[in-house]
């Protein structure tokens, strides 16, 4: 007689099938979820404020409306504009009547934190015109020296070799002369000084850089300076050859002294204290070689430039006499007076008899 069948032994089996089951969750769940870090960043980055206005803080209210009143320039007959004072209390100056875009001031404000700023803003308008900030003087001396006559004619310049060289490597073309009258466009005369002559106070040379001349070509640049009193006078050589510098002063209290100076060797620095005009410095080694330079008690002078152009900065108010000196024409004064505001024009002719 047969054995009767016996039921398999199915628990093995479902066992196996349990752990698959588990093992496919598992996958299944860690796909759902993605990457823990990744879910993190994507939540941080969806997050954002309903408003520019969260990031706001409570404390502070939000900005009221810019309504800043344009600035134009002002009539030409009115005070101010005679004056150079601007309506905004800023002073200008006109310079032509060319158009030019809009000027208007406002103010924009940005918040740090909790405060508020007001930032400046300019745009322009109507004729133009120049406003004079910090840095710009409320009260000036402008004007133009001509000369009316044909001058002398200047002098060739006897160069050596080495510095004929030396000349011509900054002058293509032209012969070196003498420079006692520079004439420029429309008979502009250059290099002559001009100052006030009875102002009163004394002036610190603190934080002034010097002035500086520097040896080249053979000669010293520029020929005509002025500086301060106690102010550094700073020589260069750029020249490829020997040098020396010599000044002969007329005041006593201006000390004389002698040095040499090699090529592209450091600065010789002089001062002097003593108010002196046309201090002559020459060089003994090349005879043709003077520099001048007036020496002055206050700041409020100057030198003409190549077109006969000058200008003095903020001037104190009062009544002065303005002078002006050319070193082979003589001297020509005016009286003038200085507002609390504006500028003066002082127009000089030096005259040559043919």
């Amino acid at each position: 007689m047969s054995e009767p069948n016996k039921p398999a032994n199915v628990f093995p089996i479902l066992m196996v099938v349990a752990v698959a089951a588990g093992l496919l969750f598992i996958a299944i769940g860690k796909v759902d979820r993605g990457d823990s870090t990744e879910v993190n960043v994507n939540v941080s980055v969806a997050v954002e404020p309903s408003s520019a206005t969260d990031l706001i803080p409570t404390t502070l209210p939000p900005d009221p409306p810019i309504t800043s009143p344009p600035v134009t320039a002002p009539d030409s007959t009115s005070p101010s504009a005679r004056t150079g004072e601007a309506a905004s209390g800023g002073n200008i100056r006109d310079s032509g009547s060319k158009p030019s875009p809009t000027r208007e001031s406002s103010s924009t404000k940005s918040r740090i934190g909790a405060r508020t700023v007001s930032v400046p803003s300019v745009t322009v308008s109507g004729p133009s015109v120049t406003i004079s900030f910090a840095d710009t003087p409320n009260k000036w001396i402008s004007g133009r020296i001509t000369l009316l006559g044909t001058p002398p004619k200047e002098v060739n310049l006897p160069l050596d070799p080495a510095c004929g060289i030396a000349y011509r490597k900054l002058n293509a073309t032209g012969k070196p002369t003498t420079r006692f009258y520079v004439v420029g466009t429309n008979s502009g005369l250059a290099d002559v000084f001009v100052t006030l002559v009875n102002v009163k106070g004394k002036y610190s040379t603190d934080g002034l850089d010097p002035i500086t001349i520097d040896q080249r070509g053979c000669e010293f640049l520029p020929y005509v300076s002025a500086c301060l009193a106690g102010q550094t006078i700073r020589f260069l050589n750029s020249d490829p050859v020997l040098h020396n510098v010599h000044p002969q002063p007329q005041i006593r209290s201006n000390p004389e002294s002698n040095r040499a100076h090699l090529p592209n060797s450091p600065p010789l620095n002089f001062v002097y204290t003593a108010p002196e005009e046309f201090l002559k410095f020459k060089c003994d080694v090349h005879p043709w070689m003077y520099s001048y330079v007036n020496i002055v008690a206050h700041p409020y002078f100057a030198v003409s430039g190549a077109n006969g152009h000058f200008e003095i900065e903020n001037p104190p108010a009062g009544k002065y006499v303005l002078r002006v000196h050319h070193r082979k024409l003589g001297l020509l004064e005016r009286e003038i007076e200085i507002l609390a505001t504006g500028g003066v024009q002082a127009d000089f002719e030096f005259k040559i008899e043919e």
